[in-house]
């Protein structure tokens, strides 16, 4: 039973930020950048990632930019992916040793390498979908991957290092003050 309750719990968090992550996505996404569209909400993703792991943050990436995409009457898989691989990459700090964002335990060092992991996965998952549409759709690679790919990336680091950041240190506070009124009660 109580197996049960952990997969439900986990199933609505995943479906919760999905909807977040959509919801804040498809907000922005009339403003234009190269190729793409503005997202701002890469910082979330990149934040819930990494409290909630790889697979977490995949299934948001991926679920959530199918959404916007299915919002927008199209669907273009190779960039959900994408998001996807941003999620999943950004999720690997879960596993950096001392990592406790549950309970408000993240140092200077958890943060750099959040950017790291964050501009990686930006750059991994963005250069791939212009590749996959330069090989699958006959993009002109000068198109989908350096104006597409690279420059739409390179913002998203950007919102990544403000929001993301925010985001995270945020929860860590969150975390840490319910933690210390539990001690005090």
């Amino acid at each position: 039973m109580r197996g049960q309750r952990i997969e439900h719990d986990y199933a609505v968090k995943v479906a919760m930020h999905i909807l977040l992550y959509a919801c804040f996505s498809y907000a922005t996404s009339g403003i234009p950048i190269a190729t793409c569209s503005i997202r701002p909400a890469i910082g979330q993703l990149a934040a819930i990632s990494a409290i909630y792991g790889p697979l977490f943050g995949f299934l948001v990436g991926v679920c959530g930019n199918m959404l916007v995409d299915l919002l927008h009457g199209e669907w273009w898989p190779y960039w959900s992916i994408a998001n996807g691989i941003i999620g999943l990459i950004s999720g690997l700090l879960r596993y950096v040793d001392h990592f406790y964002p549950e309970r408000g335990e993240i140092t200077r060092v958890h943060y750099g390498v959040f950017l790291f992991l964050g501009c990686a996965g930006n750059y991994v998952g963005m250069t791939l979908a212009g590749i996959a549409d330069v090989l699958f759709m006959g993009a002109p690679f000068q198109l989908a991957v350096m104006k597409g790919a690279v420059t739409t990336a390179t913002v998203n680091v950007l919102f990544l290092a403000v929001l993301g950041t925010a985001v995270l240190h945020a929860y860590a506070l969150l975390k840490r003050q319910q933690r210390l009124k539990g001690r005090l009660l």
